[in-house]
């Protein structure tokens, strides 16, 4: 019983502090633009594939060449994201693409062991 009478006036505070937060929350002004939903058909730059280089010295990734890229890309800004192989992302940059490639260096430089794969996206202009 002694534990009980403790325990009601704290989960009263409790429920009192949490009910005042979410209150003075709700009187937060929001404002915008406005927000919208929908669908469209992107075309792609590039479907025949790129290839792919890793640059930088013995045992170190400081950048990505990536060539092979259909002239539709060009002026397109590539950007890439190395990874773990379980999904952290170790490092990531951009890079203009010119001429069906583009060099990305990569921020900040890794070591070779721990990059296991690459994620790259072409935004054209």
């Amino acid at each position: 019983m002694p534990l009980l009478r403790r325990l009601v006036p704290i989960a009263f505070v409790a429920a009192v502090v949490g009910a005042a937060a979410i209150g003075a929350a709700a009187t937060l002004p929001i404002s915008g633009d406005g927000l919208a939903a929908g669908n469209a058909i992107v075309a792609r730059c590039d479907t025949g594939g790129v290839a792919v280089t890793y640059v930088g010295a013995p045992g170190t990734v400081t950048a990505l060449a990536v060539t092979q890229l259909d002239p539709a890309c060009n002026g397109g800004q590539l950007k890439v994201t190395v990874d773990d192989g379980l999904g952290g992302n170790l490092a990531s940059g951009s890079a203009t693409v010119n001429n069906g490639g583009a060099t990305v260096q990569l921020s900040p430089a890794r070591a070779a062991e721990v990059v296991k794969r690459w994620r790259l996206v072409v935004v054209t202009p």
